[in-house]
């Protein structure tokens, strides 16, 4: 099914061109209306026989993501933008939510905001893309059993609160020129993980109750990384070209970083070999 709702004519949106004198150039403002409403909600199933596919894609939006027990995807969006309506698609076992595709000239007064939640009783496949958003996702305690996340030029914090209830057998993260937090990563209940970083800064801060041993590959282009062992204990294995590593109570032997502890573990620990470029690399 595929649903576009609106829920009232909006204003007309006026589009002035202007030209400059002396040079022909063609200026454009692009108006907004008044704030519309779309309402999400795709409960919970009868059964619970498989994990379902929750796919989210923004674009300019502020973004504002907790867990949630009413059902699998529930919340609003709230816009003032006709183009950008948010299109949403299920089917089953699946829920795909998308911005409008509009391409052109953003309103400066753009409202885009998603406040939503990510049901706690279903496990998930959750796929995210996100464009030049602002934003903040709990996923505490959401049975994630693999994620897919890349990010643009977004300003993001991901933190898992509280534990996963189910066994993540894959992340995979990617962000390019952004600025991204992953906090609670020990509460995350990874197996394996893939992270890459382009030209912005990425926080790895892994507080929380590991319960399995995780292994994490990451790349880094030209970013500013930081790795946090918040107590858990970690070996970060460093290979890459013009790397520049900084720690706070970690200890070296060759390209190898243990964190305060790692050497005496006897539970779960983690492993993270990176592949650098042109980086900096935090370890605390």
């Amino acid at each position: 099914m595929n649903t576009r709702i609106t829920h009232q004519p909006i204003a007309a949106m006026a589009v002035v061109a202007l030209m400059t004198a002396g040079c022909g150039a063609q200026l454009r403002t692009v108006n907004t209306g008044p704030t519309q409403t779309l309402r999400v909600s795709i409960p919970y199933p009868e059964l619970v026989e498989d994990a379902w596919r929750v796919s989210l894609t923004t674009g300019a939006a502020r973004v504002r993501v907790t867990p949630g027990e009413e059902g699998i995807l529930m919340g609003r969006i709230d816009y003032n933008f006709e183009p950008i309506l948010p299109v949403l698609t299920t089917g089953s076992r699946s829920v795909d939510l998308r911005q409008g595709n509009y391409v052109g000239t953003t309103p400066v007064n753009l409202q885009n905001e998603w406040t939503l939640s990510l049901g706690k009783r279903v496990p998930i496949n959750l796929v995210v893309r996100e464009g030049a958003a602002d934003s903040d996702w709990d996923l505490g305690g959401v049975p994630l059993r693999d994620v897919d996340w890349a990010v643009g030029a977004a300003d993001t914090e991901i933190r898992f609160s509280g534990p996963n209830p189910q066994a993540m057998e894959r992340l995979k993260f990617t962000s390019g020129a952004a600025r991204a937090r992953l906090r609670g990563l020990a509460n995350a209940n990874i197996g394996e993980a893939k992270i890459s970083a382009g030209a912005g800064e990425l926080t790895l801060a892994f507080d929380g109750k590991l319960t399995r041993n995780a292994q994490i590959t990451l790349d880094g282009g030209a970013s500013s990384l930081t790795i946090e062992s918040a107590g858990t204990p970690i070996r970060v294995i460093v290979d890459g070209g013009l790397t520049s590593v900084r720690t706070e109570g970690w200890t070296r032997s060759g390209d190898t970083y243990d964190s305060p502890g790692r050497a005496n573990a006897s539970g779960p620990t983690v492993t993270i070999r990176a592949t650098l470029g042109v980086s900096s690399l935090r370890l605390r």
